[in-house]
């Protein structure tokens, strides 16, 4: 079973970080987490990281559609481009119901699931519990 030590949340809404701040320290869900209120910031970051000290790379990505700068999409079709030489579980968090966002996000090989806003602290603590068992 492998531990969560670092997450990046990629969006914009301070209030859904309020939040996932608070549901993260009552879920355990991981060591470090890192905010980035847009795409370009938290693939800037990546990219740096990956070819400096892949160690700190994030184990999961948590990331919204709708966000300025570089969305989620953005962020998303970027992200698949880069060699990476650790695994990273991603997740869409979303307050999108539109069903094409649902069939564009398995156009993804790296996103593992789509996840309807509001977060609740049970559904941090399934991708925990599913990102240990991988």
């Amino acid at each position: 079973m492998r531990a969560l030590h670092r997450a990046y949340i990629v969006d914009d809404d301070p209030i859904f970080q309020m939040g996932i701040r608070e549901h993260a320290r009552h879920a355990d869900f991981c060591h470090d987490l890192h905010f980035f209120e847009n795409g370009k910031l938290a693939l800037d970051t990546l990219k740096r990281i990956l070819l400096s000290n892949i160690d700190e790379a994030p184990d999961i990505i948590l990331v919204d559609l709708n966000m300025p700068v570089m969305d989620g999409w953005e962020f998303l079709e970027a992200l698949q481009q880069l060699d990476l030489k650790k695994q990273m579980i991603v997740h869409i968090i979303s307050s999108s119901i539109d069903p094409v966002d649902l069939r564009r996000a398995r156009e993804f090989d790296i996103v593992q699931r789509f996840i309807s806003k509001p977060l609740r602290r049970e559904d941090l603590m399934k991708i925990k519990t599913d990102a240990q068992n991988i």
